[in-house]
């Protein structure tokens, strides 16, 4: 009787730590998964291309423009897991999308915002610049939602 009681103990115990085991393991791959992608993603935006391309060439992840001050720019269709495909505005990355990788995606502003706006809300962040139609430079914190772009000059 003492023995079964132990054997049953045993398994009981084993069957939890690998139940356990289970769970942390999806856990880690879940939020692994989306600090990979809240660190792609947020990365990229308010960069001027220079600075945009450094970083890519640093963490060796392959970039192109694929849009510049509103105009698409031709690009092949090769399909490379992981390349940076960048929209430019005023040589400032905006918006970019990672190959492979869904959701990484800021809706454009499609003018949204005036050239002669110096403080703006571009639907996620708060964005100053210092002349009209000069670069903005834009707090960087992740959003799960994207609002409408307002301008905030008073």
């Amino acid at each position: 009787m003492r023995l079964d009681n132990s054997i049953t103990s045993v398994f009981a115990r084993l069957f939890l730590f690998f139940v356990f085991m289970a769970l942390a393991g999806c856990l880690q791959n879940i939020t692994g998964s989306q600090a990979k992608q809240d660190f792609v993603t947020y990365s990229y935006v308010g960069l001027t291309l220079d600075q945009a391309r450094g970083l890519a060439s640093e963490r060796q992840h392959p970039f192109r423009v694929v849009k510049l001050d509103g105009v698409d720019l031709q690009v092949t269709y090769d399909f490379i897991p992981g390349r940076i495909n960048a929209e430019v505005v005023a040589g400032v990355v905006v918006a970019f999308a990672v190959e492979g990788d869904a959701g990484t995606k800021k809706p454009a502003m499609d003018n949204a915002i005036g050239e002669n706006c110096l403080a703006f809300f571009d639907g996620c962040n708060q964005c100053r610049r210092s002349a009209p139609g000069g670069p903005a430079a834009c707090t960087r914190k992740a959003c799960a939602t994207y609002e409408a772009p307002s301008c905030l000059d008073e």
